[in-house]
């Protein structure tokens, strides 16, 4: 993730090869449950648009159906008290 956010080539590369199977995954996961948002978490959603631009391009290849799914980082609030 940290070489991503310094524009490594490679980095990038297999974000977007992560982005791309993830894509497949959360098609077949819109088949048997009605999402209009998905929330992305933990370190992947550190990568930030490296990440989650490329999943947002690969997901219209694996929906079945015609409406688009949104997809967001998780946001976290972190308490240290």
């Amino acid at each position: 993730v940290a070489a991503a956010h310094q524009h490594d080539r490679l980095a990038l590369q297999v974000l977007a090869e992560a982005a791309d199977y993830m894509a497949q995954a959360i098609g077949v996961l819109t088949c048997v449950l009605d999402v209009n948002t998905v929330i992305v978490g933990g370190e992947i959603a550190a990568a930030g648009e490296a990440f989650l631009a490329p999943l947002r391009a690969s997901l219209p290849r694996y929906l079945f159906m015609m409406y688009p799914i949104a997809v967001l980082p998780a946001e976290m609030h972190r308490d240290d008290s």
